[in-house]
């Protein structure tokens, strides 16, 4: 289905609860890529710590 840009369309638009929606999804996906980046440098800490445990036996 095409989109339709009609100014009546556009007229209709809420324009701040799009923008809000959006800052939000934006918002979101910051927390959740810090998350994994710090579950990521848990685990690259975790396998250090097992390899140099392995190492020194």
């Amino acid at each position: 289905m095409p989109y339709d840009y009609s100014p009546k369309i556009l007229q209709q638009w809420d324009w701040p609860a799009q923008a809000e929606t959006y800052r939000l999804k934006f918002e979101h996906a910051q927390q959740e890529a810090t998350h994994w980046k710090r579950r990521a440098t848990a685990a690259e800490a975790q396998l250090r710590m097992y390899q140099a445990r392995e190492k020194a036996a």
